[in-house]
């Protein structure tokens, strides 16, 4: 009997490192219990779907207007180079605990239209507790534009 369960269990084990093994950027939650969604994604842009649930010691969760592009190459991610220089805005967007929010972005005029790939895009995520004390983190999610 003991070995049934022992063989059960081990099934159990491969099935769930199997079904990790390839797992995309929006399916990857981070230690906030923050996930990122490319939603209708076109060479000009798309619409970063976050959601958040659970996580550990969550405070107050923002984000800004900063996004970072990366196109997988061959030793891995690569910057996408903006075709001029970027000068972000300072705005602190809430993510409200246990919800969904979105937000449209549109690169054409920093990085023109995209060509072909495989690409991601990064979003600063702050777990903000008080002024001078918050921890920030990159989220991706990945997209392709063909």
């Amino acid at each position: 009997m003991k070995k049934m369960i022992a063989l059960g269990l081990a099934l159990v084990l491969v099935l769930l490192l199997v079904g990790c093994g390839r797992q995309t950027a929006d399916a990857v939650q981070n230690k906030w219990g923050v996930t990122l969604k490319a939603e209708k994604v076109t060479d000009t842009g798309l619409t970063i779907v976050c959601r958040q649930s659970g996580g550990e010691n969550v405070a107050q969760l923002q984000t800004g207007s900063f996004y970072a592009l990366q196109k997988q190459g061959e030793s891995g991610w690569e910057d996408v180079s903006p075709e001029l220089d970027v000068m972000w805005t300072m705005e602190a967007w809430v993510i409200p605990a246990g919800t969904s929010v979105s937000w449209d972005v549109n690169w054409e005029g920093l990085y023109g239209k995209l060509p072909a790939g495989e690409y991601r895009i990064g979003k600063e995520i702050m777990n903000f507790r008080g002024p001078g004390d918050y921890d920030e983190e990159m989220v991706y999610a990945e997209f392709t534009i063909k």
